[in-house]
């Protein structure tokens, strides 16, 4: 891979693996002499960050389309502070969630307002469009069922209706935002996983 910065994004619902995967995506990468940096949206670096985990966990109420606005302009200050300065210095960036996810978890009537903001604000810098897109596809009964072994509770977003309409959306925003997305099956073990998502990374950037 090249000393220039990357930033490869992990999208998929709640429970489809993102996070493990991302950790040892990283791991592999340094291993292999490479510096990263992992990262998460909704980024809790932030007071905004902050304010979603309330909503999120019931502790406060908002609107819905207000908290997507919420979690955008989470993102790009997430983008300012973190993922430019980590990508100028060389860094590959592993973002668990990045764009994407907020035009695919939001209802489908706020979608053309959501992914219009998204590209005004790719347009101006303000967000990033990623190098690489990493989609991990898991079935919504899997991802419930994966949820319900690894915790006690779970957030407005993770339930069964929501996550299969979470996974029609996001081949909808893939498509509008012209990403550099590849679909990776994420029903196999966490071994397994990583190992697609390697070899893809491998063949993208030749490390």
């Amino acid at each position: 891979m090249s000393k220039e910065g990357k930033l490869i994004a992990l999208e998929g619902p709640d429970g489809s693996g993102k996070t493990l995967l991302q950790t040892r995506l990283a791991s592999w990468m340094r291993s292999d002499g490479a510096l990263t940096v992992t990262t998460e949206e909704h980024w809790k670096g932030h007071e905004t960050g902050r304010k979603i985990d309330k909503v999120l966990n019931g502790e406060e109420t908002m609107d819905p389309l207000d908290l997507q606005r919420l979690f955008i302009e989470n993102r790009v200050i997430h983008t300012e502070q973190i993922i430019k300065p980590s990508l100028e210095s060389g860094f590959v960036v592993f973002s668990d969630r990045y764009r994407d996810s907020t035009p695919a978890y939001c209802r489908d009537e706020h979608r053309p307002e959501l992914l219009e903001v998204t590209r005004v604000l790719t347009s101006g810098g303000m967000i990033l469009k990623p190098d690489l897109v990493l989609m991990i596809d898991v079935p919504a009964d899997v991802c419930i069922a994966r949820i319900g072994s690894g915790r006690s509770t779970k957030t407005i977003f993770e339930k069964t209706e929501k996550l299969e309409n979470v996974q029609r959306a996001y081949r909808q925003v893939f498509e509008a935002l012209d990403e550099n997305v590849v679909i990776i099956d994420g029903r196999g073990s966490p071994e397994e996983v990583f190992e697609l998502a390697k070899a893809e990374i491998k063949r993208r950037f030749g490390c």
